[in-house]
């Protein structure tokens, strides 16, 4: 029962999930791990394992996701996120600089824009001075920043009188920057973001506007607003009606794990050419995605079921010049879990060489 024969050079595995339905169904997922350079992708030696949960950089309350769990029902468009951190032009200190992402592809004869976001980088700053004269601080120069949730704007702060409250930017409680304009000024932050959307900077002390997104690449933790907000309603009614399933009102978005800038409009299918600028120590990349189809065939109470997986992952960790595809193939066995033999795995067609040195 539920075996996976793997007939790739990628990690493969198949887990019966219910899905937001409460339908039984099973879950493949093939994970393909790639080394990068400019103008070629090759295949890594060493392929990395399907996650199985969320890994923080700390605790969860107070950190975000380094790594989301590959665990998940089918997503309905790709996430791009990147791991790793921002580097200054030459290796030299700066004082801010940008860096970007971009996702694009030939269309009709014409380039099609498909993900592209800039990050402002600041060396640290805080807010100094005395109301109603507060200004910002020299920044300091850097060479080298983490893309963390940690350094954009965001955070947390306590009521001084009584520790238990507390008030959050719920699109990112663990940054920095954030205020609570009824506990200032003894409990406000001095510290500015050292990342910030180029197009909507932070420019005056306690005029921080709703349009003030936390800036990132990496993962939206579940219990953010950009997420928790699709995870639907389990209140005593859900306990009755519909546990231990998804809420009725579940929205698919919330399995998206991207910031929302980074999340495709459909699949990424291959081809797609990538720009790196500023997230790695060596200078910015350029280079083709690998167009690499994948097929699963499953064997469901005697019947053979084909199914196409599409990519609805695309992962890059920069600092080891590494790019990972999440593939993942999901088939209705309602009431026949039992009868799930076997989920074959092939590589239909590859434009690169797949062979494992």
């Amino acid at each position: 029962m539920l075996q996976t024969r793997n007939h790739t050079p990628f990690e493969a595995m198949m887990v019966p999930l219910p899905d937001q339905n409460g339908i039984d169904s099973v879950v493949t997922m093939i994970k393909g791990t790639f080394k990068f350079s400019n103008n070629k992708v090759s295949i890594a030696p060493l392929q990395k394992k399907i996650r199985l949960t969320d890994v923080f950089y700390g605790d969860p309350q107070t950190t975000s996701i380094k790594y989301a769990s590959d665990i998940s029902l089918p997503k309905i468009a790709t996430d791009v996120v990147v791991t790793g951190s921002a580097y200054a032009p030459k290796g030299e200190p700066y004082y801010e600089f940008p860096v970007s992402l971009s996702l694009k592809r030939e269309k009709h004869g014409k380039e099609e824009i498909l993900v592209e976001k800039v990050l402002q980088i600041f060396g640290d700053r805080e807010w100094e001075g005395i109301k109603p004269v507060i200004t910002k601080s020299k920044t300091k120069p850097l060479t080298k920043m983490p893309l963390i949730y940690e350094n954009a704007y965001g955070g947390t702060v306590f009521n001084p009188k009584d520790s238990t409250e507390y008030q959050n930017e719920p699109r990112n409680p663990v940054g920095k920057g954030f205020y609570y304009k009824k506990w200032l000024p003894k409990s406000d932050s001095p510290e500015l973001p050292n990342i910030e959307d180029p197009d909507n900077l932070i420019t005056k002390y306690g005029k921080q506007p709703e349009r003030i997104q936390p800036a990132g690449f990496g993962y939206i933790a579940p219990h953010w607003q950009q997420r928790v907000q699709y995870a639907g309603t389990y209140d005593d009614n859900w306990k009755k009606t519909r546990a231990p399933y998804l809420a009725k009102d579940f929205s698919p978005k919330f399995l998206n794990t991207a910031h929302p800038d980074l999340i495709m409009k459909g699949y990424l299918k291959g081809g797609e050419v990538v720009s790196l600028q500023g997230l790695h120590p060596d200078g910015d990349f350029t280079f083709t995605l690998p167009t690499i189809k994948i097929r699963v065939e499953y064997y469901i109470d005697g019947k053979t079921i084909l199914n196409v997986a599409p990519i609805d992952t695309l992962f890059f960790e920069p600092d080891e010049n590494e790019l990972t595809y999440i593939w993942r193939s999901s088939e209705t066995c309602d009431k026949k879990t039992l009868k799930v033999a076997k989920a074959e795995v092939h590589v239909e067609s590859s434009d690169i060489n797949l062979e494992l040195a």
